[in-house]
């Protein structure tokens, strides 16, 4: 009977963990996608952002490796990164895509002239932008789980500042939908925190008392 409790128990708090650390870092990343999707005015659909930030998060709550977020993370980007520099056609086109949308959005509100460069193919433009911010969500989804999971709330908010600040220098509404989200994702992220720290220090009791 008392296993039959403690199993029971246990599958109360992974059910916790997913909800309230897959949700937040899951709210935290769709948030900042949706905002620099809709600044830089990309042809990307919202709903493929979400889609690939919710898969790479439930994937992270499979894996129990604790670094496998971070791990990955760093893989995805260097990846990126090195076919970038190779002159893959649809990931170099897509980061020149990008650029060249965050240059024009910034010159538009502050007169700054920022390089722009020149595509290799401007047909695909679209679906080039679309592979990199693809790449991006899942970037940014594991980032903001490797955070929640890891319990480093003191660096979530440099982050959020280094990511968000540049669309202040935009006049381009970053919308309601995107904040939102950013907002639940950080409560979430926090209140995570705090119910882990209140069931270690019932735990710590509790093998005291026993």
């Amino acid at each position: 009977m008392e296993l039959v409790i403690v199993e029971k128990a246990q599958r109360r708090e992974t059910g916790y963990r997913l909800l309230s650390e897959g949700l937040s870092a899951w709210f935290l990343s769709a948030g900042i996608l949706l905002i620099w999707n809709r600044v830089l005015e990309t042809e990307c659909p919202a709903e493929l952002l979400l889609g690939i930030s919710l898969l790479v998060v439930l994937l992270c709550e499979l894996i129990p490796w604790k670094y496998f977020a971070s791990v990955c993370a760093m893989g995805v980007a260097g990846i990126t990164a090195v076919a970038a520099f190779a002159g893959l056609p649809n990931v170099s086109d897509g980061l020149i895509g990008l650029n060249n949308s965050f240059a024009t959005a910034i010159g538009e509100h502050t007169g700054w002239i920022l390089p722009q460069y020149v595509l290799q193919n401007e047909q695909t433009i679209g679906t080039n932008v679309s592979l990199v911010m693809g790449l991006l969500a899942v970037v940014m989804a594991l980032l903001a789980f490797g955070m929640v999971r890891g319990k480093r709330m003191w660096i979530m908010a440099p982050v959020l500042i280094i990511v968000l600040l540049p669309t202040t220098l935009t006049e381009r509404s970053i919308g309601y939908s995107g904040a939102v989200l950013i907002v639940i994702g950080v409560l979430g992220a926090a209140a995570s925190h705090i119910y882990n720290c209140l069931l270690y220090t019932s735990d710590a009791a509790d093998d005291r008392i026993s």
